[in-house]
């Protein structure tokens, strides 16, 4: 429905960027975007998220009205309602867009999800087949992935990609969506940055959850038990150290994408 305003926008975006002699990697770099982001947007194969449009105008020197229209306007020129109503149309169709291209991936998501959550119910299953005691993953297994798949299930059913928008006007260290709350010292949470903590955190608690299950097998199997009596203090060490590891992995995602994109 789209195609053709998609084409002429980014036909427009590439005639600006080409003026200021600034290569897709300079004006992805403004932007905190990749450059392939911005080849697809100047191709018209995708459309900038529509917190982007502003400072995207700003830097190629035009408006959000003339950057939506795909051509310069005239200082002097009265838009008509017609012409009004087309631009309000086509960015709420862009919104409308990047909502179902959101909720498109949640799905996905949640898919994975169960995958995973069943995929670690079958590694205890087979642990607790080949004779792993249940005290022994009582305070690992269970709680390593007792912890993942209960905020994985928050991240991948709950979380949501976009923030107010006064995010990005304030530099804020904390995001509540439902009952869990992230906030961390030194991080500015914004729109630039949120989507991509959203995809990172979704994929590391996913991760972890299944692959901590092997981790712990293998500790177990060469070094021992660990809550049994008679355990060595290596074993309890070691074990210790995954299951603490396994959750302090956690902050990496966050705080990677954060800076990456802030």
């Amino acid at each position: 429905m789209y195609q053709n305003e998609n084409e002429r926008f980014g036909s427009f975006v590439a005639d600006l960027r080409r003026e200021k002699n600034m290569t897709q990697k300079e004006l992805a770099d403004q932007l905190f975007v990749s450059d392939k982001a911005v080849s697809k947007w100047e191709r018209g194969l995708s459309m900038p998220n529509v917190t982007l449009l502003l400072p995207l105008a700003e830097i190629l020197g035009v408006t959000v009205t003339e950057l939506l229209k795909g051509e310069r306007l005239a200082a002097d020129r009265q838009m008509g309602i017609h012409e009004v109503e087309e631009l309000v149309t086509y960015s709420v169709g862009m919104s409308a867009e990047q909502q179902k291209a959101w909720e498109n991936k949640k799905g996905v998501w949640k898919q994975r999800y169960w995958c995973c959550f069943g995929a670690v119910l079958g590694e205890i299953a087979v642990l607790i087949g080949i004779g792993v005691p249940l005290v022994e993953m009582t305070a690992s297994v269970f709680l390593v992935c007792g912890l993942m798949m209960l905020f994985g299930a928050w991240a991948c059913f709950g979380m949501e990609p976009r923030l107010p928008a006064y995010y990005d006007e304030n530099p804020i260290s904390f995001v509540q969506q439902g009952p869990f709350k992230i906030s961390m010292v030194g991080i500015c949470f914004n729109n630039r940055n949120w989507p991509h903590i959203v995809d990172a955190l979704r994929a590391e608690l996913l991760g972890v959850s299944v692959g901590y299950p092997p981790v712990f097998y293998l500790i177990y199997r060469f070094l021992g038990p660990w809550m049994s009596e008679g355990a060595s203090a290596v074993a309890i060490a070691v074990q210790m150290t995954a299951a603490l590891g396994a959750c302090l992995l956690l902050f990496l995602p966050i705080v990677w994408m954060a800076k990456k994109y802030k």
